[in-house]
């Protein structure tokens, strides 16, 4: 006879949340002098479990956000949506956007640490800059990916970090620190994010509270 179970919120994040699973075969090429990425070939599995569910969506926001804030001259990726025995999982904030924002930081992240003395130099070679065209054929106006992680690494005084963690490394023999930068590009269509916005000017006090949906539904900005 057919029958229904009914559980509980916790349960079901327990067995059918979380972001999809995603593993990934590569191919890269790098510069020697600057550690600049050159190339990369890819292919990501993403485990889709016993039903397809959202997992066709998801590869299509994988492969729109593949090359995040990176500028690869040469970029090849297919996305296979792979049928397992295991449940299949819910949506996460950035479905399959920050698995492939983080796949490709991977990529080249492994491709110019410990190969050149300045990892933090060969990173940004890598960064997408003003004037490149990705595969969408949107042409980048500006030099923020590269100016932001400049201000972000400024503010939290990675030179310092780096003395630190080397200190510590010298003086401990099994546990080690490390540093790494990472960044993403995410793009904001205003076309299909079209949501509303709500003011609210209190009465007692003339409070002013702004409710913005302008990023995505269900966030809210106060």
């Amino acid at each position: 006879k057919p029958v229904a179970i009914h559980l509980s919120l916790e349960d079901c994040i327990t067995i059918m949340g979380g972001r999809s699973i995603y593993e990934v075969e590569y191919r890269a090429s790098f510069e020697k002098k600057s550690g600049k990425c050159t190339a990369i070939d890819a292919k990501l599995y993403c485990e889709a479990g016993a039903n397809y569910n959202d997992s066709a969506f998801n590869g299509m926001l994988t492969a729109m956000h593949m090359e995040s804030n990176m500028g690869i001259p040469n970029l090849r990726f297919e996305c296979f949506a792979v049928r397992t025995a295991t449940p299949a999982v819910t949506w996460l904030r950035a479905p399959g956007m920050l698995q492939a924002a983080s796949v490709i930081a991977l990529i080249v992240d492994e491709g110019v640490s410990g190969v050149l003395p300045d990892y933090l130099e060969s990173y940004k070679s890598s960064l997408m800059p003003k004037g490149f065209m990705n595969l969408m054929g949107s042409v980048e106006s500006t030099d923020r990916n590269i100016s932001i992680i400049d201000d972000i690494c400024n503010k939290a005084d990675v030179g310092s970090l780096e003395k630190e963690i080397e200190v510590f490394n010298s003086a401990n023999k099994w546990k080690k620190k490390a540093l790494a930068v990472t960044g993403m590009k995410y793009p904001m269509d205003p076309a299909f994010h079209v949501n509303s916005c709500l003011v609210n000017i209190c009465r007692q006090d003339a409070t002013v509270q702004i409710h913005v949906g302008a990023s995505d539904m269900g966030q809210e900005k106060f």
